[in-house]
């Protein structure tokens, strides 16, 4: 640790008795925070913290990533990334303030980080920051000066580069952001220390086709540490050549991002002509030793791009080591989501750092995987209800060392249903018939419980006439409110014979009629109050009363920057445009691009029955 003050350029007149003052906050003029630890010559395990608590996420395969503080990022992340610093508020210059805690707490968990080696990047941009600078407004010595204040601030150890969509291009981004990253890296090498500068551009972004992040490579050649493709949630983009051997493979060959069964071979020949420019396809050459492979850490936090097997991850780094290309890693989206839950609320419990720490930290090598022998806690509790036709199940939930992975339902030693969840409705039953279920909660290894208690239910007796309404639906609320949808669900009613379905009402009038508890109201009005209501239905016809009244105002309307898509117009590569939904949806390079003119019924950004072979939706 060196004893040298970090200063900002503005304030570097505010050293009082040992301490260093910025923005009204003191702080010890050398601590763990003060440090920049080196990444030079190691192999790098990079993830991405967010600094927000997000709650449920409908995104992808939905879930809930994990409410952490940045001090508890897992040691095996040599390199994190706090996502993100942007723009806010209507202010032009980009910057970062932590969502918990205070300044001085917040700079003490980055010193804890770098303390145990672990070096933390601000990250810039994300896919919805509106990032604009302009040299004409001096915001070239700005964006260094705040970048500057950030680190001294809070301990930051250098800037990760996360432009996407408009921000890539807009107003002078291209020259004003690497002439302050150089400042910025000159600024702390004259205090003996290693400002990091990376990069996590998406794929497409690479090629000749659609070079957009060119200009930020080559004008930070000599600078970067090291450059962290996004291969996720590209769709069908991928990599075509006339392969050497034709007699083998063929005159071409195609390897999709989202194709699982090639993708050892996406991973391999896209990180190759990325390093060689082999084909001719790249815009840019990284060199190998710079190279870090960006991939989501589960089916939630991206569309496409999960690798399941990290057998095929772990060729690709073999494989490259052999031909003299090794590369400098791995990066995810995210730690948080990494140690997160599914949608069930099952743990990931850190599936991705487990699969690669030893491909970054321990020779290359797969881990064997430890032997789990231990099975989950008996299911308790089991209790139910029941109508002519059906029994509702429910339990206490089991725990194990790895996390229950589900659920054995038995009707009478038979078994009837594996589940993921506490609940079960076991259909289709006899009247005035006597039933046994017993549940069994088995982990990811099959390793099972005992057997819950017996729990004993009869079916009711049949009605001669069924007159008896369904429960009235309750606890209706929001999902997700957007400037033009609304995403409602609510509790389920129950029936003395079956539920077959509900009415929703919008403002009195009947617009929907689903099968399950939840609608998502679509090309809405915004800053409008709606009012809803839902009323269920059985199989004879009976009707519920009407549930409490719910009025959601919908949000302030979001101006796109992109044009409306039209269907048939000759798009272009890189052309972005505004899908029904309000999404923006950008061209895939060639040969996807003459897709995104085809028919709406198929190729319609984000409703087309094959719109992701045509367009990326352009968002993280």
């Amino acid at each position: 640790m060196k004893g040298i003050f970090k200063r900002n350029r503005i304030c570097a007149g505010l050293a009082l008795a040992g301490m260093v003052g910025f923005s009204g906050h003191l702080f010890a003029a050398t601590d763990y925070a003060d440090t920049m630890p080196s990444i030079e010559g190691k192999k790098v395990l990079v993830g991405y913290w967010h600094n927000w608590d997000q709650g449920f996420s409908g995104d992808y395969a939905q879930g809930y990533p994990l409410k952490m503080a940045l001090k508890d990022t897992p040691k095996e992340y040599n390199v994190v990334m706090a996502a993100f610093m942007k723009s806010a508020g209507g202010a032009t210059m980009p910057t970062f303030v932590p969502y918990y805690g205070t300044d001085q707490s917040f700079r003490e968990e980055i010193a804890a980080l770098n303390e145990r080696g672990q070096a933390v990047l601000l990250s810039l941009g994300g896919a919805d920051a509106h990032i604009e600078l302009h040299e004409a407004n001096g915001d070239t010595e700005n964006l260094a000066n705040e970048i500057i204040r950030l680190v001294d601030v809070y301990g930051f150890d250098g800037l990760d580069l996360d432009l996407e969509q408009s921000a890539i291009k807009l107003a002078d981004n291209e020259t004003v952001i690497p002439a302050a990253l150089k400042k910025v890296r000159e600024h702390y090498e004259q205090q003996g220390k290693h400002f990091i500068i990376s990069m996590a551009p998406e794929i497409p972004y690479l090629t000749k086709a659609n070079p957009q992040y060119q200009n930020y490579i080559e004008r930070l050649d000599g600078y970067y540490d090291f450059i962290a493709p996004q291969y996720y949630n590209q769709g069908a983009f991928g990599i075509g050549f006339q392969p050497d051997d034709t007699s083998t493979d063929g005159w071409w060959v195609n390897y999709a991002q989202n194709d699982d069964a090639k993708k050892y071979e996406f991973l391999y020949h896209f990180s190759k002509e990325i390093i060689t420019n082999k084909h001719g396809l790249s815009a840019v050459k990284i060199p190998s030793s710079k190279l870090v492979i960006g991939l989501p850490s589960n089916t939630s936090a991206a569309a496409t791009g999960f690798v399941k097997t990290p057998e095929d991850v772990y060729r690709v780094f073999a494989d490259m080591e052999k031909e003299g290309l090794p590369l400098r890693g791995l990066m995810t989206w995210s730690i948080n989501w990494d140690e997160g839950d599914n949608v069930n609320h099952q743990s990931f419990n850190g599936q991705f750092r487990k699969a690669y720490t030893n491909l970054i930290h321990d020779g290359g090598e797969m881990p064997a995987p430890e032997e789990d022998t231990t099975a989950p806690s008996v299911p308790s509790d089991v209790q139910g209800t029941s109508t002519a036709t059906s029994v509702q199940l429910n339990w206490k939930a089991s725990t194990d060392d790895t996390g229950v992975h589900h659920y054995s339902v038995f009707r009478n030693q038979q078994k009837v249903a594996d589940v993921n969840t506490t609940t079960f409705v076991d259909n289709n039953l006899q009247a005035e018939t006597e039933y046994q279920y017993t549940i069994v909660a088995v982990d990811a290894a099959n390793n099972a419980s005992t057997a819950s208690a017996v729990f004993k239910v009869k079916t009711q007796a049949a009605p001669a006439v069924d007159t008896e309404a369904p429960s009235i639906p309750t606890s209706m609320g929001t999902v997700e409110v957007t400037d033009s949808t609304i995403a409602l669900q609510w509790k389920a009613a129950t029936d003395n014979v079956h539920v077959t379905g509900y009415q929703l009402f919008r403002d009195g009038k009947l617009i929907a009629s689903p099968t399950t508890s939840a609608y998502v109201d679509k090309g809405l009005q915004p800053e409008t109050i709606y009012q809803y209501q839902v009323l269920s239905l059985d199989a004879a016809g009976n009707k519920s009363g009407m549930s409490e009244k719910l009025d959601v105002t919908t949000n302030e309307k979001v101006e796109s920057a992109y044009p409306a898509y039209q269907e048939n117009f000759p798009y272009a590569a890189g052309d972005i445009v505004t899908g029904t939904d309000g999404n923006a949806y950008q061209c895939k390079p060639w040969p996807y691009t003459s897709w995104c003119s085809g028919a709406a019924f198929a190729y319609a950004p984000g409703t087309g029955s094959a719109w992701d072979m045509a367009w990326d939706k352009v968002s993280k």
